[in-house]
């Protein structure tokens, strides 16, 4: 992964869009992504070429979403997990 893509996807994100677990706003990390790719680039790099992920990377909020019928049943849910980036 290189800094290039990571600071192409960060645009590509959409900022109507719920943000992840620490709830930081697109529109911040789209401002600051010159000064995050890098980090993030290494980060990535060394998850994916030692195989571990960082505890942080794993955690998720959990959001149900309507999908048809009654709002008033559970059944009518399916769970969306919003990570971080």
């Amino acid at each position: 992964v290189t800094a290039s893509e990571i600071e192409d996807i960060i645009s590509g994100l959409n900022p109507s869009k719920a943000s992840g677990p620490y709830s930081i706003p697109v529109c911040l990390l789209k401002f600051l992504k010159s000064y995050l790719s890098v980090p993030l680039e290494i980060l990535y790099n060394h998850s994916f070429s030692n195989g571990c992920v960082p505890d942080q990377f794993k955690i998720a909020k959990t959001i149900p979403i309507h999908k048809k019928d009654s709002a008033s049943c559970m059944d009518n849910y399916r769970p969306i997990s919003l990570l971080s980036i």
